[in-house]
């Protein structure tokens, strides 16, 4: 998984961010190497405890933009390799809710952890090989921050 951030403070201590996150295959919640899931979030952010001078603590509460790329595989016994059988794409708007903890360490930089809550879809296959929304499920996201302020 990687992604990248930013966020613009247009009055003290509230602002708006948007993050986007590219999550690759390769066994990663039973997706194969050939998927991937790329999703955009825009969020306003409040921070708390602005009076404190080594940690920020933040909430966010915003929408989600998922793209999902899947594909199906036929393995065959004895052979090293698969085939991709079937192969679409999932497209999600939903909603997320967050809390993040990020220490200063110096006046412009900070790092930290934030916990994304995703109302995300699971991905249930059908008996055609085919891949399809199924069930809405909460899904956390944990996000390691590393900030430079500008």
């Amino acid at each position: 998984m990687a992604g990248v951030q930013g966020e613009y403070t247009f009055v003290p201590h509230v602002g708006i961010r948007a993050v986007g996150l590219a999550i690759f295959g390769a066994g990663f919640n039973s997706m194969n190497r050939d998927e991937y899931i790329l999703s955009a979030i825009v969020t306003p952010v409040l921070h708390l405890g602005p009076e404190l001078k080594i940690l920020d603590t933040v909430l966010m509460l915003g929408l989600v933009y998922s793209y999902h790329h899947w594909e199906s595989k036929a393995s065959h016994p004895g052979v090293g390799g698969s085939r991709t059988v079937r192969e679409g794409n999932l497209h999600d708007v939903t909603f997320g809710a967050g809390i993040g903890f990020l220490f200063k360490f110096a006046d412009r930089f900070k790092v930290g952890i934030n916990l994304w809550l995703n109302y995300d879809y699971g991905v249930v296959s059908t008996y055609t090989m085919r891949k399809k929304k199924g069930n809405r499920i909460i899904l956390p996201v944990p996000l390691i921050e590393f900030t430079v302020q500008f």
